[in-house]
């Protein structure tokens, strides 16, 4: 695995990591509606993070595809 590679799924686990706290503090029935608003705020930038690495994986596999069919 590449350093990138490396640095994508660490990112991708952080970003999981977040989705889950965030799930369980937004269950919990004591949270504030301020609190809720700021955790949701939180949980769709996380999505967003994860989501980029994601299309960037694909991106690049595509291009991996691509090469490996159309050798030089």
């Amino acid at each position: 695995m590449t350093p990138r590679e490396e640095a994508a799924t660490s990112f991708e686990d952080r970003g999981r990591a977040a989705i889950s706290a965030s799930s369980r503090y937004l269950a919990d029935s004591s949270t504030s509606l301020e609190d809720a608003q700021a955790v949701i705020k939180l949980l769709q930038l996380a999505l967003s993070d994860v989501i980029m690495v994601a299309e960037d994986r694909k991106r690049r596999l595509a291009q991996a595809q691509d090469a490996a069919s159309h050798p030089a």
